[in-house]
This record gives structure tokens, sequence and C-alpha cells, in this order.
């Protein structure tokens, strides 16, 4: 009898396949810093939580052990089914991702073969060999371990990560959404700024510099001649300190964000292009 008939996932509790999805998490984790790390010569923590796991790969694991055991005999059909079926799943949560925070938190632009960014060929190809890796080597290995734990240190493993993934989510969605609104505000700081000097003509070459953007301005405001009351130069001393305590608030809080920025340096935003812009080049001094 084949393994795959013999390990049916349907015949796996939820605690089991559970522990399936954080251990399969955890080697997508291994994988994307093993990849990442060795492309950018550093070490990148990658993925969107605090803990060391990639639920993304997981899923994916989830996906392919469900629907794809029967595939085992036939090593093309496995791993263009397994290439087709993550590439949807990696697709799909790439758009939903961006739908939710308004950011593009990867993008394969630049790889060849790709769609929308989202996906790309080059990786495609990688989920199938994966698939077959996992489906041949690692699973039946990994399974004949989870028989052997007793049910309830199954369930209470199971159960104990769940909490610590549960809360993990809950505060990475929230620093997600948090970082939204940071960008939002950021957005409005720079188009306030541009209103107040929108009929400045270096307003056009200057502004894609924050730093230097701000700086013109308070150049600007510094500006008097002889028929400069003191009201405006008061004024506009006040608007110049005005200024700095509020970039230096969002340079202050930009820090919150840094993991996001350095996991993901290809990160985008179609909605807030400006402000993301400005945080990134900031985070690299």
């Amino acid at each position: 009898m084949k393994y795959y008939y013999v390990y049916e996932m349907r015949a796996l509790s939820f605690y089991q396949i559970f522990l399936l999805f954080i251990f399969y998490s955890f080697v997508g984790w291994i994988c994307e810093v093993a990849y990442c790390s060795i492309s950018q010569r550093r070490f990148v923590n990658r993925g969107f939580l605090y803990g060391p796991i990639c639920p993304i790969y997981g899923c994916g694991a989830i996906i392919i052990f469900s629907f794809l055991m029967p595939l085992s005999d036939n090593l093309i059909l496995l791993f263009f089914a397994s290439m087709i079926l993550t590439t949807i799943l990696e697709y799909f949560t790439s758009w939903v991702m961006e739908k939710l925070f308004a950011t593009k938190w990867w993008d394969y632009s630049n790889y060849k073969f790709n769609i929308h960014g989202r996906v790309c060929l080059l990786n495609s190809v990688l989920f199938g060999i994966m698939g077959i890796v996992a489906v041949h080597f690692v699973h039946p290995f990994v399974l004949s371990w989870l028989y052997k734990i007793d049910g309830f240190w199954t369930k209470f493993l199971a159960l104990s990560l769940l909490g610590i993934f549960l809360v993990d989510l809950f505060f990475t969605l929230r620093s997600l959404v948090n970082f939204k609104l940071y960008l939002k505000r950021f957005e409005a700081f720079i188009q306030g700024l541009i209103m107040r000097v929108e009929k400045e003509e270096w307003i056009i070459e200057v502004h894609d510099n924050i730093e230097e953007f701000v700086k013109k301005i308070k150049e600007k405001l510094s500006h008097h001649n002889g028929e400069t009351n003191a009201l405006v130069l008061q004024h506009n001393e006040k608007l110049k300190n005005e200024i700095d305590r509020t970039l230096e608030k969002f340079l202050e809080k930009r820090k919150s964000y840094n993991r996001f920025l350095n996991k993901f340096p290809d990160l985008k935003s179609k909605k807030y292009t400006k402000s993301l812009e400005h945080i990134k080049s900031l985070s690299k001094k």
C-alpha cells in the first residue's frame, strides 16, 4: 500500500494538522532567511510575524499534502501541480495584503516571466521542486515522528503553539494597521508642506527628498527683507519649529516599523508612494 494512502490528511486530527502547519511554516522561514541572506550577503529575518515562521509555507504544505499525494508516483504531474497551487497561493496572498494594508510587500517586476510582480517563474519552479522534496522525503519522515507523539502531548503542544501563534498574529496585524495609518499621516504631512509652498518653482525638483525639502522650506521661511514685519518673522519661526517637531515625531515612530522595511526592501505602495519612499530613504541613514 502506498504511503499516501496510509498517511491521508483526513486521517489526521486538527492538532496534528496544526503541528504540521507550524513545522512547515518554520521550515519555510528557514528557506526564506537562507535564500534572502545569501543573495543580499547579510542576515535577513524574513516573515511578517515576530516569531520564526512564514505561514504561507505552512498553508502551501497543507494544500499540497491534502490534494497532491495521489500524484506522488508521477514526478512531472506532482511538480507542475505543486508549482501551480503554490503560485496561486502566493499571488492571492500578495493581492490580499495589498488590498488590506495598501502596500505591496514583495515585487518580482524585475524578474523575467512575472505576473503583476506578485509571482515569477523562478519562484514557481522552486516551489515545484520543494513540493517533490516534501512529498517524497520530508513529509513521510515528519509523519513518522508525529505519530509517535502521545495524543495528550500532541494536543497540549498544538494548543500551546496555537496560543502563541494567535498572540503573534494579533500584534503583527495591529502593527500592520498602524503602519498603514503611519504612511497615511506622513503622506498628509508631506502634502501639507507642499501646499504651503506650492507656488515656489523649486518645489518640483526638491520634494522627492524629504530632508532637502524641509531644509528648503525652512530657508524660505527664514528669508526676509526690510519690509518683513516682526509678526511675520515670529509666525515663520513658530512654523519652522512646528515642522521640526512633527518631522522628529515621524522619524522616531519610524523605528517601530524598521522590521518591515528591513525584511521587505521591495515594499511599495501605490496609495502612499511619496511617504514610503521618504521613510525607506531615511531608514538607510
